[in-house]
């Protein structure tokens, strides 16, 4: 006997993404998820005076005399699920007629709202239009609209409302845009009649419609790992590729071990030098430095570096006398091809420098400009003691810390001192001296001093790269963009394999919001230095501000495989998987941080992000205070601001009315203002826009944050997830900025996908 009934009702569809993986890997761990979201299910939806009509495994099927009801019920489930053990789960709502006849549901509302749920994103709400017309005057629930879209065999397109609420999944408008796209092209016979049995009849229909593009997102949301590494070694393809060779770090035989300045140093003038030859791609120092005392074969070495030939060899120096063996090698087949020993004098090192290089050449089968010929030949000073302080300034430059930065610039002048025309000299002397002025004490007069040796360095040599290289370091410091990257671009004339003026010219793009020359830059640095942690670290955080989140975490797991050590990868991982909403990824990350990296001091510091972005102020505040954070605020140089710490203060203590707030934001302002940011850039609103957001100055915070995207600001996916701007995310005009500057990036990002789709060769 047919019990048939037809009713209004708020249809709520859930799913949890990935049960089936999971229930694959682990059928215990899938029983304990599968009981805790019915649990949290049963009680929210008793609450709200719901009825779950079915039960299916992974989700469920429910009605609600009211769409208020609804989609307050489903905003406390799913924060609830986002507690450990998270669960990912998809909710869709819509309001509509259906039939409830014996163990079947049907009608178009049914249809309508299993399409939402397969268009969702892990913990999100996705809403029709119809309930977003009964909760669009509840001040308690916040939408978005996410466009009009036409679904398979449903008549007419509608417009989709993704609910915005703490603790609901709301990632950039690219990731709605590209699961919606996925959901439309899935089909099933029970949609498309409409009609779902109230037995395992719904779980296979259910699974039907949105099987594979849940497994899809379960992979995302579980383990956030990019897809095996085929895109690197295509992405490096940027310019006409010629022969590709590796100089390995020339072993030191000295008695001194001390010595391994004066190897390393005839290795990387070794480098310089075969950067000139024709046709020839040189694999930066940075990224063979990686490879010194390796004990990998040459075989394993090129194919890691995709170089076609390795040179190899020692130097051995004994008083004034010098021997460099060398050979090359063919990596491919592990044959050599030539091998030669240079005994000399060690005033003769230059020209033993030349002539392997040009020996190289004619075993490869290459020739040398007449220019390249006598640019290869010219010495650089006649002193030994010059040039062995000269060597060791580098070595210490090249450490990038205050304290050795410091001996550098005491080495190459006192190799000044000693010859006075050195030119190679003046060009570190003016490296240090920018590094120094910038990143070790914000001293900027000292740029003047500078670029006074960056001239005299080029003047004495003008087709010196380094000595372009530094003034274009200098130019980039005084933020005369310009002249800097006409200076990189004539380092780069007279030594195409430069990999730093090679990513600092991709920086000044960035800085400009230009990304697709910025990633075309870098991919170029990162072919001529594959394996530095700087090229790679670079590269990655411009993919994640283009939303390739894929192509950066990628690029980050194989920098970090290599440098543990290196902080600055870890917490732009932090920052990519707090951005998708990844919080346990990203906990992960703050955690290795403090392991691999403690000199980088940025556990605690991304642990109480992490904390704020999950509205836990007390938690925050304790992990502040116990880290000292607030001695900072008098201790800590303005060149030295730790600015991410002393704003969580600042907010925490906004946040939780302390009456001392006000007095920790005004030193920040007072910081700021000491710094004297120019205001043709978008560094000093942005910088404004967070000191008043944590201040909860909501209109002024936009304002700042409006004509920093008019200074080609486009990092929205940060500004999305920076629990910083909490309130700014209750006024649309937020969303509205965001929405303008994320079209922009999207056009950006579809064309450097086109182009990554060719071979490389015309970007």
């Amino acid at each position: 006997m047919s019990t048939r009934k037809r009713q209004l009702a708020a249809i709520v569809f859930t799913d949890i993404v990935g049960y089936s993986a999971i229930m694959n890997a682990d059928e215990e761990q899938a029983r304990r998820i599968r009981d805790r979201h019915r649990e949290v299910f049963q009680d929210c939806t008793e609450k709200h005076e719901g009825k779950i009509l079915q039960y299916y495994g992974d989700g469920t099927l429910s009605i609600f005399q009211s769409s208020v009801e609804a989609v307050e019920s489903c905003i406390e489930i799913q924060q609830a699920l986002q507690e450990e053990p998270r669960i990912p789960l998809r909710i869709g709502i819509h309001t509509g007629d259906i039939i409830l006849d014996n163990e079947e549901v049907y009608g178009d509302g049914v249809n309508v709202a299993a399409r939402l749920e397969s268009a969702c994103l892990p913990g999100g709400i996705l809403v029709s239009s119809k309930v977003h017309d009964d909760i669009k005057n509840h001040p308690d629930i916040q939408c978005k609209s996410l466009g009009k879209h036409h679904f398979k065999n449903i008549s007419e397109p509608f417009e989709l409302f993704a609910i915005t609420n703490k603790g609901m999944a709301f990632p950039p408008r690219s990731e709605w845009d590209a699961a919606i796209s996925k959901a439309k092209k899935v089909d099933s016979d029970a949609v498309k009649s409409g009609r779902i049995r109230r037995t395992n009849r719904m779980l296979v229909t259910s699974l039907a419609v949105v099987g594979a593009f849940s497994l899809l997102l379960s992979i995302l949301y579980f383990s956030q790992e990019p897809p095996a590494g085929h895109r690197l070694q295509a992405q490096a393809k940027l310019v006409e590729q010629g022969v590709s060779i590796a100089v390995l770090p020339f072993a030191n035989y000295s008695e001194e071990a001390e010595n391994d300045y004066f190897s390393d140093g005839i290795t990387e003038d070794l480098l310089t030098l075969l950067s000139k030859i024709n046709g020839l791609n040189v694999i930066s120092r940075t990224t063979m430095m990686g490879y010194k005392d390796t004990e990998k074969s040459v075989r394993e070495i090129g194919e890691e570096l995709h170089a076609d030939y390795v040179l190899e060899g020692s130097v051995r120096r004994q008083g004034n006398k010098v021997r460099i063996v060398a050979q090359l090698i063919n990596a491919q087949t592990d044959s050599h091809l030539w091998a030669q020993t240079y005994d000399r004098e060690i005033t003769e090192i230059f020209e033993v420098q030349s002539q392997v290089a040009m020996d190289i050449a004619s075993a490869l089968k290459m020739q040398l400009s007449s220019t390249q010929e006598m640019k290869s030949e010219k010495k650089g000073t006649a002193s030994v003691e010059a040039y062995d302080l000269y060597l060791q300034g580098r070595k210490y430059y090249f450490e990038y810390t205050q304290k050795a930065n410091e001996v550098a610039i005491q080495l190459f002048k006192s190799a000044l001192t000693i010859d006075s025309l050195f030119a190679p000299a003046y060009a570190g002397l003016g490296d240090a001296l920018a590094q120094k002025a910038n990143r070790f004490g914000r001293d900027l007069v000292l740029l003047d001093s500078a670029m006074v040796v960056c001239d005299r360095a080029i003047a004495l040599d003008p087709q010196l790269s380094e000595a372009y290289k530094a003034k274009g370091l200098v130019l980039h410091y005084q933020e005369k963009y310009d002249e800097a990257m006409d200076a990189y671009l004539q380092a780069l004339k007279y030594n195409p394999s430069n990999g730093m003026a090679t990513l600092n010219l991709a920086s000044i793009y960035s800085i400009r919001g230009e990304m697709v020359n910025a990633i075309r830059w870098a991919r170029k640095a990162l072919q001529i230095n594959p394996k530095d942690k700087w090229t790679q670290e670079g590269l990655a955080k411009m993919y994640a501000t283009v939303g390739m989140h894929d192509d950066a975490i990628e690029l980050l797991t194989d920098c970090i495989q290599l440098h543990p050590d290196f902080g600055a990868a870890h917490q732009l991982l932090f920052s990519i998987y707090l951005q998708l909403g990844n919080l346990e990824k990203a906990k992960q990350y703050a955690r290795e941080c403090g392991e691999h990296a403690p000199e980088a001091n940025c556990e605690t510091r991304l642990s109480v992000i992490l904390e704020l972005t999950k509205g836990n102020l007390r938690q925050a505040r304790k992990l502040l205070e116990d880290a000292k954070v607030p001695e900072l605020f008098n201790t800590q140089k303005d060149y030295e601001t730790d600015w991410d710490a002393l704003l969580a203060y600042a907010y925490t203590l906004r946040k939780l009315r302390a009456p001392n707030a006000y007095q920790y934001i005004n030193s920040l302002r007072a910081r700021l203002a000491r710094l004297n940011l120019k205001k043709d850039n978008s560094e000093f609103y942005i910088m404004n826009c967070l000191i008043d957001a944590v201040e909860g100055k909501t209109e002024s915070a936009l304002n700042y944050l409006q004509q920093a995207a008019a200074y080609n600001w486009i990092d929205y996916s940060s500004a999305q997830a920076n629990p910083f701007f909490s309130d700014l995310r209750t006024n649309p005009r937020f969303f509205e900025i965001l929405q303008s500057v994320q079209t922009r990036v999207d056009r950006m990002r579809k064309e450097i996908e086109l182009i990554d789709d060719g071979d490389g060769t015309n970007i």
